[in-house]
């Protein structure tokens, strides 16, 4: 008959080796994690490719412009969100914490354009000077760093 303090010991065990086993157990491999965020990106690079098909001119009018976004920015930020909720690999965590900074702030240029023709107008007449250009910047160089070129077709 086993004493309540081996049967705690071992639950004890039990418990830690559970916790144990999902610390990084179960986490994909940098390729892994990769492969899964690239599908989600050729899906919203279809999107946008589809969204900018009715464009007119280079750069579209902002009406057109903005009617894009209005229908992209909701895209985009779904595709974001599934990237984030990926479970993550060791070894990309700064990498990654950057992707996540630039993919929040590229959702939320997005959505602005989607609805302020003043960002929109900027946009547009800024060039590479303006502040959506440095946000998609930032994020096309975040893409990079973690290996995720196909992300910045």
């Amino acid at each position: 008959m086993r004493s309540k303090r081996t049967v705690r010991i071992a639950a004890a065990v039990g418990v830690m080796s559970a916790v144990l086993a999902g610390c990084g157990g179960g986490a994909p491999s940098a390729d892994e994690w990769r492969s899964q965020v690239i599908s989600i990106c050729n899906q919203l690079i279809e999107d946008r490719n589809a969204g900018t098909v009715g464009f007119t001119s280079d750069p579209p009018p902002i009406d057109q412009l903005k009617a894009f976004y209005t229908v992209f920015a909701p895209q985009f930020a779904e595709a974001a969100s599934e990237i984030e909720a990926l479970k993550q690999p060791s070894g990309l965590v700064s990498e990654i914490d950057e992707l996540f900074t630039s993919l929040d702030a590229a959702v939320a240029d997005i959505q602005k354009s989607s609805t302020d023709d003043a960002a929109l107008e900027a946009e547009i007449s800024g060039g590479a000077d303006s502040e959506h250009n440095k946000i998609f910047t930032r994020l096309q160089e975040a893409t990079t760093a973690a290996g995720l070129e196909p992300c910045n077709g």
